[in-house]
């Protein structure tokens, strides 16, 4: 939970940066789980990560969780997670 707490600060720091730059509006942020096939050293598995982010964010207002890529068998692309994404908002 740590971590991810450390990845939320991160992700919130980034997102920080590009609206002080002044040209962009933040209106939704999203965190997506990759699924068990990601097959990094020591992570735990993808249900255990989805129900952290999503207690995680449970208070926020603009960031949500996804469980699409964690849903898949293989791995996902960043790319492919990132149209999913645009896909649902068009």
């Amino acid at each position: 939970l740590l971590l991810l707490l450390l990845l939320l600060y991160a992700y919130l720091t980034y997102i920080t940066f590009f609206v002080d730059l002044g040209r962009y509006i933040v209106v939704k942020g999203k965190i997506s789980p990759a699924g068990d096939n990601y097959k990094k050293k020591g992570l735990i598995e993808a249900c255990h990560r989805l129900e952290m982010a999503r207690l995680a964010t449970e208070n926020s207002d603009w960031i949500s969780v996804d469980d699409w890529e964690s849903q898949h068998p293989e791995w996902v692309e960043t790319a492919n997670v990132v149209r999913w994404e645009h896909l649902k908002i068009i």
